[in-house]
């Protein structure tokens, strides 16, 4: 059975055909690439079932299914300066990652939500998820990953939201995080 995660967003989903889309990968990296939602599919799979926490108060554990983000930046090569991502959506939603955050296991761009494609309403064709941190920081339709330098504030940090996104004690206590 699908679990139906709420649905919140900032403009709603892209209005494209998920065939369409792809992921550019670039900034400071060795290799800069484009990927399809085919090529994607097409690395070796994650798969695991991981909570995700939202700030609005609501929480779940989800079975995702996707590539580790690690995985991208081992293809992309980031260069030693790169200490950050900025992970941007097809509207102005960004964020920010570090690269030690980006690299942990737990960290993946998914395709799969429990045993069937990622809804589009849920960030479709992919979405990241961080579960270790508030789930602001997943953000949905992601279209390019730019390795950079330093942090930049996403979406919701700029509105006063803490950049690190902690999981509040209880939450982290509960989940094994």
């Amino acid at each position: 059975m699908l679990k139906k995660l709420p649905v919140l967003d900032v403009e709603g989903p892209p209005l494209t055909d998920p065939q369409q889309w792809r992921l550019k990968v670039d900034g400071l990296v060795e290799r800069p690439a484009t990927f399809s939602i085919q090529e994607i599919r097409a690395m070796e799979p994650a798969e695991a079932t991981l909570p995700i926490i939202c700030v609005e108060g609501w929480d779940m554990w989800v079975k995702w299914k996707g590539v580790g983000l690690g995985a991208i930046a081992d293809r992309v090569r980031p260069r030693p300066e790169a200490g950050w991502l900025t992970i941007y959506s097809y509207s102005e939603y960004t964020d920010s990652l570090s690269i030690g955050d980006a690299r942990d296991p737990r960290t993946m761009l998914v395709y799969g939500l429990e045993d069937g494609d990622l809804p589009l309403e849920n960030g479709g064709p992919l979405r990241l998820v961080v579960p270790f941190k508030l789930a602001y920081k997943s953000v949905k339709w992601v279209t390019r990953i730019q390795f950079v330098e330093a942090e930049e504030l996403g979406y919701w940090e700029v509105r006063g939201y803490p950049p690190e996104a902690g999981i509040p004690d209880q939450k982290r206590e509960e989940y094994g995080l």
